[in-house]
């Protein structure tokens, strides 16, 4: 396994400190996907609740301003 790569403090800070998704830390680290998700599993790393991934992913997308000018 990948063990020698994954690190409970590292993917710990990474998730929860600089906010990186599981994928993001995957890449990062060079694991898969899965075997990430299994770690912090069995590490008992939380995660986020669905409220704060949906803000978490919503402040990546633009955002549209309001005219203040219509006519312009």
């Amino acid at each position: 396994m990948y063990t020698d790569k994954l690190n409970r403090d590292i993917v710990k800070t990474l998730y929860w400190d600089k906010k990186y998704n599981i994928q993001e830390i995957s890449k990062e680290i060079g694991v898969s996907f899965w075997s990430l998700y299994s770690f912090m599993n069995k590490n008992n790393i939380p995660r986020r609740a669905s409220t704060e991934v949906n803000y978490l992913v919503s402040s990546y997308k633009p955002k549209f301003k309001i005219k203040k000018n219509l006519d312009a």
